[in-house]
């Protein structure tokens, strides 16, 4: 059998940058998460839903340079609740959770 070599060995380096935002639209209860790839290759993001909704996988392939989008819809069953995560390679993880705020809602400042 053959041995295993002793020591570490550097990580490489990653040939893709996701990153991802969201922006929540109190008109219509709405939160979109923008996902986006700045590396040269493109990369496999997977979104799940943390809370209110049933667990399944929702999948994206964003190519080098361009976005893709996620939206969720609050209703007011969840008390226009969200909350979903983001998952790609090398560990990679952005979570949203909160809830949307209607457009009449004003705070008592």
């Amino acid at each position: 059998m053959p041995v295993q070599e002793s020591g570490n060995r550097p990580h490489r380096p990653s040939q893709v940058m996701p990153q991802a935002d969201v922006t929540v639209n109190r008109s219509d209860n709405t939160v979109t998460a923008t996902m986006s790839n700045a590396g040269p290759v493109g990369v496999s993001l997977f979104v799940f839903p943390d809370k209110y909704l049933t667990v399944s996988a929702t999948p994206f392939t964003v190519v080098s340079g361009t976005s893709k989008t996620y939206t969720w819809t609050a209703v007011k069953k969840n008390g226009y609740g969200y909350a979903f995560s983001i998952y790609g390679p090398d560990g990679f993880v952005r979570s949203f959770a909160g809830a949307v705020v209607g457009v009449s809602t004003t705070t008592g400042r």
